[in-house]
């Protein structure tokens, strides 16, 4: 009787810790993707695999980063159902991963033949560490989606 309580306890817990996280805000829930990328510092590029499927690519050029004006740029890949990305992407630039920085909207500048969307901002950037961090929502999600863990150094 024991050992099943201890297994019935252990199943449940392995099962709460594959579950996304998930925590209530005031315009929707937030989650993170379910990346296969780790954290990554000082890269061009990075790339987030969407709970669709589909992949969110982010860049800032030019590369490397200076002091000042950059653009930061976005792509949306179709999904795994071929379906093209109709949502909307919001972008902030934080001084931690963990941030209260308001989001602001990241216009869609283009589609190309592949249906992937894509998105740009200029924007400005102060000399240290910043986190440019990404909030995606699809038009059928009541969940937003951030990506939250790109750090990169300017110069």
């Amino acid at each position: 009787m024991k050992l099943n309580v201890i297994l019935a306890t252990a199943v449940a817990a392995s099962l709460c810790a594959c579950s996304p996280s998930s925590s209530s805000s005031s315009s929707g829930d937030q989650k993170r993707a379910d990346a296969n990328e780790t954290p990554k510092e000082d890269e061009s590029e990075i790339d987030w695999q969407l709970q669709d499927d589909s992949m969110f690519t982010a860049k800032i050029e030019p590369w490397p980063p200076k002091e000042g004006a950059v653009t930061i740029k976005a792509e949306a890949t179709m999904d795994d159902g071929d379906q093209k990305f109709a949502g909307t992407v919001a972008y902030r630039i934080a001084a931690s991963e963990q941030s209260s920085e308001p989001w602001k909207p990241m216009p869609k500048v283009g589609e190309d033949k592949d249906g992937s969307l894509h998105f740009a901002v200029p924007a400005t950037l102060a000399k240290g560490t910043v986190y440019i961090q990404f909030r995606v929502r699809d038009k059928g999600d009541k969940d937003f989606t951030d990506l939250t863990q790109w750090k990169v150094t300017v110069k």
